[in-house]
C-alpha cells in the first residue's frame, strides 16, 4: 500500500508546483483575489447562490450537517452580510435555489437524509427564509436539483435516493409541494447528481455518479418529464461530484467528474445516445470534491474550477474548446472546501468562485481580477422555465448601459417575436418574458426555439422547447 500512496503522492506534489510555475507565468489568463474566510458557525455541506431579496444582487444559501440553512445577502462588491440562519429537522445534505411556488421571490429546496424529506423553505422576499412544505417518504434523499421537467410552468425536483438505489422525479405543484412521479433504479450508491440536456433534444438529463460501481450514468429525460433510459458509463475511480456544460461547442452538455481511490478529475464528452467517453484524465492527489464550469477568463470558452478537499485548494483549468484543459492556476481555501459555485458576485461581468468551507465552519468569495472585459459585455444566463408550456424568461446581464435587441425565432431561423428592438438597458441584471405568441399574437406551436439576443458587440443565442 506504501507504493501506491507514495506515487500519489509524487503525482500530487508534480501538479501543484507545476500549477503554482504557471500561476507566475505572464500568460496566466485570470487571477482571482485571496478571499478572506467568513465564519457562519455551521459546518456547511453544500451551498446554491441567486437573488434572495429581489435587489439584483446575488446572495448565498448554504445547508450544513448541524441542521442549519444559512443565508447571506451580497453587497454587490462581492462581501457577504445580514446572516440568518434557519434550523431544520433533518441533517442536510443538499440545497437547490428556484421559484417553486406562485410569487417572483426566490425558494430554497433541501434534502433531510437524516429524516427522509425533502423540505420546502420559502422565500420571504428580503433574504430570509422560511419553513414550506415538506415531502416525506420511506427514502434517504441526498443531492437534488431544481428544473421544471415536464413544461408545466412549476418547478420539479430531481433527488438522490441512496436508500434505494435510484433517482427520483419529484413534480412540483406551484405552491412549493412535491409529489413522487417516476424513478430510475439499479444504482448503488447515487453520490451526486447533474442536470443539463446531454442528448440534444432540448429536455434535461441527469447525469448521476455511483462510487461503489465506479459508473456515471446519463438518465434521459423527456419533454413531458419522467426519467427515461439509463445509460452508464464506466471510469477509473469512485466518482464523487459531477458537472454538465457543453465543453466542445457541439451542443451536447458534458460531463466532469471528480473521482477517488485513485484521486483523478475526468473529462468525458457527451453523446446524442446519452454515452460518455472519456478525453482527459487528470491525477489529483487528494479530494477533488467541488467542481464549478464557468468562462473565468472571457475568451468564451469553458473553464474548470476544482476544490480539493484534503489538499484545502482551489485549482482552476483553462478550456481549449475541444474538451482539453490546460494551464492551471491554484490558490488555497478554507478547511475541506465541500461546495463550489461559479457566478459574478460584484457585477463586474467576470465570473468569480464561492466556496463553502466545512471544517472550519465558513464560506469564501474569491473575485475574479482577470483581464479587463469590454464596457458592453453581454452575459445571456439562459432561459427558464424550459422546457415550457407557456411562458418562459430569458435573463442576461449587462456590464454598462447598451441597446438590446432580443429575438425569438424558429429552429428554421424565422422570426417568431420581437421582445427587445434596440432599446437600451441599464447596466446590470434583466429579464425578458416571452409568451409563447408570435408577433401577430397567434400562440407558437410546439417545438424547439431560439432566444437571441444582441448588445455591445455581442450576439448570444439559448435554446428554449414550447410544449403544448
Amino acid at each position: 500500500m506504501l507504493i501506491p500512496r507514495l506515487r500519489a503522492s509524487i503525482a500530487f506534489l508534480a501538479l501543484v508546483l507545476a500549477c503554482a510555475a504557471r500561476a507566475n507565468e505572464s500568460g496566466a489568463r485570470a487571477a482571482f483575489r485571496p478571499g478572506t474566510p467568513i465564519a457562519i458557525g455551521h459546518a456547511p455541506l453544500a451551498l446554491a447562490v441567486g437573488d434572495l431579496d429581489g435587489d439584483g444582487r446575488l446572495d448565498v444559501a448554504l445547508a450544513s450537517d448541524d441542521s442549519t440553512v444559512t443565508t447571506l445577502l451580497g453587497d454587490g462588491t462581492g462581501g457577504l452580510c445580514s446572516q440568518r440562519d434557519l434550523p431544520v429537522a433533518a441533517a442536510l445534505a443538499g440545497i437547490a435555489l428556484g421559484r417553486v411556488d406562485a410569487d417572483a421571490r426566490l425558494d430554497a429546496v433541501v434534502s433531510g437524509s437524516s429524516s427522509g424529506a425533502v423540505i420546502t423553505l420559502l422565500g420571504a422576499g428580503d433574504g430570509s427564509l422560511v419553513a414550506g412544505p415538506v415531502t416525506s417518504g420511506t427514502w434517504t434523499p441526498a443531492s437534488l436539483a431544481l428544473r421544471d421537467l415536464d413544461g408545466d410552468g412549476h418547478v420539479d425536483a430531481v433527488v438522490a435516493d441512496l436508500f434505494f438505489g435510484a433517482v427520483v422525479e419529484a413534480r412540483g405543484d406551484g405552491t412549493g409541494a412535491f409529489a413522487f412521479a417516476s424513478q430510475a433504479s439499479g444504482f448503488s450508491d447515487p453520490s451526486a447528481l447533474a442536470l443539463a440536456d446531454v442528448t440534444g433534444d432540448g429536455t434535461a438529463d441527469v447525469a448521476v455518479t455511483d462510487p461503489v460501481a465506479r459508473t456515471v450514468t446519463i438518465v434521459t429525460g423527456g419533454a413531458a418529464g419522467g426519467l427515461g433510459a439509463l445509460r452508464a458509463t464506466p471510469v477509473s475511480g469512485s466518482p464523487v461530484s459531477v458537472a454538465l456544460a457543453d465543453l466542445d461547442g457541439d451542443g451536447l452538455a458534458d460531463a466532469v467528474v471528480g473521482m477517488q481511490r485513485p484521486s483523478q478529475v475526468g473529462v468525458l464528452l457527451g453523446n446524442a445516445d446519452g454515452s460518455l467517453r472519456l478525453v482527459q484524465l487528470m491525477d489529483f492527489g487528494a479530494d477533488p470534491r467541488g467542481i464549478a464550469i464557468a468562462d473565468f477568463d472571457g475568451d468564451g470558452i469553458p473553464d474548470m474550477a476544482v476544490a480539493d478537499r484534503a489538499a484545502n485548494l482551489i485549482f482552476v483549468l483553462y478550456g481549449r474548446g475541444d474538451g482539453i484543459f490546460e494551464r492551471s492556476t491554484l490558490f488555497p481555501t478554507g478547511a475541506a472546501p465541500s461546495g463550489l459555485v461559479a457566478a459574478d458576485m460584484n457585477g463586474d461581468g467576470r465570473v468569480d468562485l464561492v466556496c463553502a468551507n466545512h471544517d472550519d465552519r465558513s464560506v469564501t468569495v474569491f473575485l475574479n481580477n482577470g483581464p479587463p472585459l469590454p464596457p458592453s459585455a453581454l452575459t445571456l444566463l439562459g432561459a427558464a422555465p424550459n422546457p415550457t408550456r407557456s411562458t418562459s424568461t430569458i435573463s442576461f446581464t449587462l456590464a454598462a448601459d447598451a441597446p438590446v435587441r432580443c429575438e425569438i425565432l424558429a429552429a428554421d431561423g424565422r422570426l417568431i417575436r420581437r421582445l427587445a428592438d434596440g432599446r437600451t438597458f441599464a447596466a446590470g441584471f434583466h429579464r425578458l418574458p416571452w409568451d409563447g405568441t408570435t408577433d401577430h399574437g397567434a400562440r407558437a406551436g410546439s417545438g424547439l426555439y431560439f432566444a437571441r439576443v444582441r448588445a455591445g458587440g455581442s450576439d448570444q443565442t439559448t435554446r428554449i422547447v414550447l410544449t403544448r
